[in-house]
């Protein structure tokens, strides 16, 4: 059993009908304060947002009172960083600490490492490393899809906390034991996408057609190998992050109680055994890699 203390509420769909595996759209602020009412009665008080993610940081400033915010910086459009570029950053990060109704937030993530490897990067950093200085955030960091977005990071700053895409499908960065590495940098690990978007725990039916496609030879295989040792899909999923040591935290999008609740039942599931876990990896590199799906979808 994963500590729900490791759990982080994640509040795309909160504020926009994000994700491919969202048949619902936007999540009902009725029902967005019944998932923060159970997150807080299982001592779940961390919450992944960001200023793209529509009006989500105004809802968890008005109905979360205790939480700790992991938020991120709006991708800069233009291929060269300048000083406007970073007037325009640092106000928009002080409009999010006003919407989550907080002084200080955890942790502040590049959303893109496109961003990083832009001239003038170093102004970027800069920021960042001000923002920690002055105590308004406690640390800083990138959001990742592939080795190369760490070692581009790494050439211009180490960051205290990165955002990984993990999950029993997507088993890239495992490999030549990337984040033992990470790890040994004293850098923490959080997993995101460890449902791979809500592809491993939805029908295969409902999926967008090109998504299917893609995916569909390996879903039957993942939902006849997990049936035949009888586990649900979502509790090998939990297994399969919880058996990685490295990692320190777990985002999990949220968009009703029910789901999260099923979650929570999933996770109080006896653990299973972990040489399932590498007969389940997909082995194509580039179709699981999220940042390779906007035109599937």
């Amino acid at each position: 059993m994963i500590d729900p203390k490791k759990f982080i509420i994640g509040t795309a769909q909160f504020g926009t009908d994000y994700g491919i595996t969202n048949f619902y759209g936007k999540t009902k602020i009725s029902e967005i304060k019944k998932i923060i009412k159970e997150a807080d009665r299982n001592n779940i008080y961390f919450y992944d947002t960001a200023p793209v993610y529509g009006n989500a940081e105004k809802i968890l400033g008005r109905f979360s009172k205790k939480i700790n915010v992991i938020t991120k910086l709006k991708n800069i459009n233009e291929k060269r960083i300048n000083l406007k570029n970073i007037e325009l950053i640092k106000k928009n990060f002080y409009k999010s600490l006003k919407n989550l109704n907080l002084k200080k937030i955890y942790a502040l993530l590049i959303h893109s490492t496109k961003d990083i490897t832009k001239d003038n990067s170093e102004l970027l950093v800069s920021l960042l490393k001000d923002l920690k200085k002055k105590g308004v955030v406690k640390k800083i960091g990138v959001s990742i899809y592939e080795k190369k977005d760490f070692d581009n990071t790494l050439k211009v700053f180490k960051p205290d906390l990165i955002q990984i895409p993990i999950s029993i499908a997507d088993q890239r960065l495992l490999y030549k034991n990337f984040i033992k590495k990470i790890k040994k940098m004293n850098i923490e690990i959080h997993a995101r996408s460890i449902f791979l978007q809500g592809i491993l725990i939805s029908n295969k039916n409902k999926l967008p057609i090109k998504i299917k496609k893609k995916f569909n030879n390996y879903l039957v295989n993942f939902n006849k190998k997990l049936k035949k040792e009888k586990i649900a899909p979502i509790q090998a999923c939990l297994n399969f992050v919880n058996s990685i040591n490295e990692i320190d935290k777990i985002v999990l999008g949220i968009n009703s109680l029910e789901h999260l609740k099923e979650i929570l039942r999933n996770n109080k599931k006896e653990k299973i055994n972990k040489n399932i876990f590498n007969t389940l990896k997909f082995k194509n590199s580039h179709i699981i890699n999220p940042n390779n799906w906007p035109n599937d979808v």
